[in-house]
């Protein structure tokens, strides 16, 4: 079955509520945790039966692969852009840095390059995490110099307490090389507010 971009069905209940107003969903994933695997497909996501607390009139989203097990085709990335109201962003998420390698970069390069890919993400630190910091500001480092200048970044930011005014610096790069940033699970600390302020 094929859901349009516009439509919402709510399930679980015998009435069915109506949406409270247009919506753009900014980021959410088809390449992984769609039950036990990728959904790989926009249309399989839009039929799912779901039961949303706040039912929206679903306008378009950006659609993220960070998941280099399951980056996007071609063709796949040509058929989310062409819906109207849909982007696509693709990156390499930080919990991967332990295991990805330099054909996952040159592989998210040519990706990234294609010009139906709106965005590089999401990419960025997370904490607490299996994978050492140093590890994922390298990764991070990559990304970030095989993206388009000209295209934003999706940048994950999850650090904790003192953890977070410490790791301010290791994103300082990020703010000096990218024009456009959206930040993605922001806990990060007051320097990194004071760097987002800088960037238009």
């Amino acid at each position: 079955m094929k859901v349009g971009a516009t439509q919402v069905v709510t399930w679980g209940s015998s009435e069915r509520r109506q949406p409270v107003g247009p919506g753009f969903d900014s980021h959410f994933h088809v390449d992984r945790g769609f039950t036990k695997a990728p959904a790989r497909s926009l249309d399989r996501v839009l039929s799912a039966k779901v039961d949303p607390q706040v039912p929206i009139d679903l306008k378009g989203g950006c659609v993220v692969f960070c998941d280099p097990a399951n980056f996007p085709s071609r063709a796949q990335v040509q058929d989310i852009s062409r819906r109207p109201g849909f982007k696509v962003a693709v990156g390499i998420h930080p919990k991967h840095a332990g295991n990805v390698g330099e054909s996952h970069v040159c592989q998210l390069k040519q990706i990234v390059d294609h010009p139906c890919v709106a965005a590089l993400g999401e990419v960025g630190l997370d904490f607490p995490a299996k994978i050492p910091i140093p590890q994922q500001v390298k990764l991070l480092e990559e990304c970030l110099n095989v993206a388009p200048r000209n295209k934003p970044v999706v940048l994950h930011i999850r650090p904790r307490g003192q953890v977070a005014e410490q790791i301010d610096e290791d994103y300082e790069f990020a703010f000096k090389v990218v024009r456009s940033i959206q930040l993605h699970c922001f806990s990060g600390g007051e320097g990194i507010k004071r760097m987002v302020g800088g960037v238009s």
